[in-house]
């Protein structure tokens, strides 16, 4: 990645620095995890939120780190975080494509299409998934940070494969990375869940073995599937917040389950999944 290119993610990371110095604590979800958090050890919380909530303890884990140190980290942390998506996508895609940008002098518009076509794209997302997910102080570990991380596991991975080979402390080092995205969020889990099995395939194809690295990521990445899935909390939560939310869909038949469900599939992809059309 040229000079240009980190002076422009350095840049973005500012602007949302600028931002996330207006945001404070909201009186909702950020007021109880403050109070949580205060008012209890670490091992307390996380098996109260298990036991009773849900099983995303990677994500419960950088919760309680958070708000121990207050907003001023998350501030910082969090405006990385938001540059950190797009840069990511921008590595991953120069991963799949090494080619593009080989020029030994680019212009700084050949250096900077691409990442501005990808900010652009992040940004026309819908509010809820751009907005809430990356200025939401609770929200954005769930949902910005894991998919970073994640991001962040994808290209290590690309850039291990291409160089054919990846060794124990490379592996050790991936294996926190990919706790906290698999751990934060089901959604983040299953993704990376069909990236790995993208890749034993295609390394069958090539009649290849798999490096050991990438196959101890793998018995990590199903471990901490199963122990996020396992929580006594999950059907707790899921029966709450239907109660909540949609008090009536325990009355549904299947089929009209299906249609809400299908509908709603739907509607999220096209609202909130633009950056990925």
């Amino acid at each position: 990645m040229n000079k240009a290119t980190l002076r422009f993610f350095a840049l973005v990371a500012l602007l949302a620095l600028g931002v996330f110095c207006k945001i404070n604590y909201s009186d909702g979800d950020d007021a109880i995890f403050d109070d949580m958090v205060r008012s209890m050890p670490y091992l307390e919380y996380i098996k109260m939120r298990y036991l009773t909530w849900t099983g995303r303890i990677g994500g419960e884990t950088l919760v309680y780190l958070l708000f121990s140190l207050g907003i001023w980290f998350w501030r910082f942390a969090n405006a990385v975080m938001v540059a950190a998506v797009p840069m990511l996508v921008l590595l991953i895609v120069k991963q799949l494509q090494p080619a593009e940008g080989i020029a030994e002098k680019e212009s700084l518009w050949q250096a900077l299409r691409l990442p501005l076509l990808i900010c652009a794209g992040y940004l026309l997302m819908d509010i809820v998934t751009c907005g809430h997910a990356a200025v939401w102080v609770n929200g954005s570990i769930f949902y910005t940070w894991s998919f970073a991380l994640a991001l962040l596991c994808i290209y290590l991975n690309l850039r291990f494969l291409r160089s054919g080979t990846v060794s124990a402390r490379q592996g050790a080092l991936l294996l926190p990375v990919l706790f906290f995205a698999a751990a934060s969020i089901e959604q983040i889990g299953v993704i990376l869940a069909i990236f790995f099995a993208e890749i034993l395939i295609y390394r069958k194809r090539q009649k290849k073995t798999l490096p050991a690295g990438i196959l101890v990521e793998i018995a990590f990445l199903i471990t901490t599937l199963a122990v996020a899935t396992a929580a006594p909390g999950n059907m707790e939560r899921i029966s709450q917040e239907t109660s909540s939310w949609f008090p009536g869909f325990a009355e549904l038949s299947l089929s009209e389950r299906a249609f809400i469900s299908t509908q709603w599939f739907l509607s999220s992809l096209a609202n909130e999944s633009k950056l990925f059309l």
